[in-house]
């Protein structure tokens, strides 16, 4: 195994050779790779192996697989970060490798995130009659379908995918069209404060949701939008994110967003049924 932070989600030994595959046999390593080595599968030169995920959040890999998919040159780097296994093994991926049985994928945070962005300006969209999104610019749609999870725990990445977040899912949103939703008495209302004033005046729960949103532009205006200061602090610890690495506040953030969405499109729904 190797720490978290410095995982590329692959593993090596100096040679294969000296370890014939015997069965599954896993390597263990941390599940965040780092940025310079990272690239995707289809480009010349990318590497790619298959991996499993154990229960402490480590990478398993087949030892087999190694010999077969890591260039020899790629081995004593991967050598050097190797530890001691622990956590036991990835129960899902040995089912389904081993035992050849069905078995649910993990969880896709980005692919739930995509979903609730859709189901969401879908169904707001019917309730007022008109789009809730204004359309894309090429580039920033390009930028946003290329979101990923982060691939490592430096803070630079995770400013760079909150921006990414936070303008596909708040900055988008037509303000003007907001502004029509049932129970938003202020012209002058922005985008998250209209939202919150129509969950609030037809029953929902404003805080759970309309808060991750919230959260989301209060990261992004405390910290990579501008200079970073006190209130930085201040919105992670009122999130409850001031203890996790960067990375891990970023698919925090994702998954409660995507959540925040799913949930809003479900009252949308509930509001558009209820309509004589």
């Amino acid at each position: 195994m190797i720490p978290r932070a410095q995982s590329r989600r692959h593993s090596a030994l100096p040679d294969p050779g000296l370890f014939p595959p015997r069965g599954p046999q896993p390597i263990q390593r941390p599940a965040v790779p780092l940025p310079h080595r990272v690239r995707p599968p289809d480009l010349p030169g990318a590497l790619g192996i298959s991996i499993g995920t154990n229960p402490d959040g480590l990478i398993e890999v087949y030892l087999g697989d190694l010999g077969r998919d890591l260039p020899a040159e790629e081995r004593d780097h991967w050598l050097s970060f190797n530890v001691p296994p622990s956590g036991g093994r990835d129960e899902g991926r040995f089912d389904r490798d081993i035992l050849g049985r069905w078995t649910d994928g993990p969880p896709d945070p980005l692919r739930r995130l995509f979903a609730a962005r859709e189901h969401f300006s879908t169904a707001l969209g019917k309730l007022l009659g008109q789009a809730v999104y204004k359309p894309w610019h090429s580039a920033d749609r390009t930028a946003f379908e290329g979101l990923h999870m982060p691939a490592s725990s430096e803070q630079h990445e995770a400013d760079t995918l909150i921006l990414l977040l936070a303008k596909g899912v708040i900055d988008y949103l037509d303000v003007k069209a907001l502004r029509h939703l049932p129970g938003v008495t202020d012209s002058k209302a922005q985008s998250i404060n209209c939202l919150e004033a129509w969950v609030s005046s037809s029953g929902g729960d404003s805080d759970a949701l309309i808060r991750p949103l919230r959260v989301l532009q209060g990261l992004r205006s405390t910290g990579p939008a501008h200079l970073r200061g006190k209130d930085w602090h201040a919105t992670l610890t009122r999130a409850g994110l001031d203890a996790l690495r960067p990375d891990e506040q970023f698919v925090q953030v994702l998954t409660l967003t995507g959540d925040a969405l799913s949930a809003l499109a479900q009252h949308a729904e509930s509001q558009h049924e209820a309509s004589p």
